[in-house]
């Protein structure tokens, strides 16, 4: 997902897959054992044949304007935290850590500062920052942040800097 999508191939080669392949569990039986064969060192054209016309979904980019970001809400994890389709590096052009963002987040207008940690902010308290996967996400330290800001999968984001007075 960082460096953008670099090869796409359709993985139909059996040998790389589980000896029974049920229809319903495809990452069991399909996607983890070709994951452990990349892990190994098989190059990605092994697994079938290249892929060279395919659609990209909506989601997959958030369109960046001078002085804001707009994407939406691809994920909600288990913690209620909810992660965006807005990159590090898009995030990194508006503010750096510790700096100020404001946030529309679904119907909500939020301000929120940008922390490297959840502990950055006391318990509670909403916050934003760069999760595991290099995207952002709105947070509640200790908290839920889908529920306290009434947000589903799908929802419009917009981030910018805040107004100077």
């Amino acid at each position: 997902l960082r460096g953008g999508i670099q090869t796409v191939v359709s993985v139909e080669r059996r040998r790389y897959m589980l000896p029974t392949v049920a229809p319903t569990f495809h990452g069991r039986d399909v996607m983890s054992p070709v994951a452990a064969h990349l892990a190994l060192g098989v190059a990605v054209e092994e697994f079938g044949p290249l892929v060279t016309v395919y659609a990209r979904p909506d989601f997959a980019q958030p369109r960046a304007y001078k002085a804001r970001i707009v994407g939406q809400v691809l994920h909600i994890d288990d913690f209620g935290n909810v992660i965006t389709n807005i990159d590090d590096r898009s995030v990194d052009r508006l503010v750096g850590i510790g700096g100020v963002l404001r946030v529309a987040l679904g119907r909500k207008a939020l301000t929120l500062r940008r922390c490297k940690t959840y502990a950055d902010v006391p318990a509670g308290s909403p916050l934003a920052l760069i999760g595991s996967a290099g995207y952002l996400e709105i947070a509640v330290n200790q908290g839920n942040a889908a529920k306290a800001f009434g947000v589903e999968v799908g929802d419009p984001v917009q981030i910018r800097l805040p107004r100077l007075h």
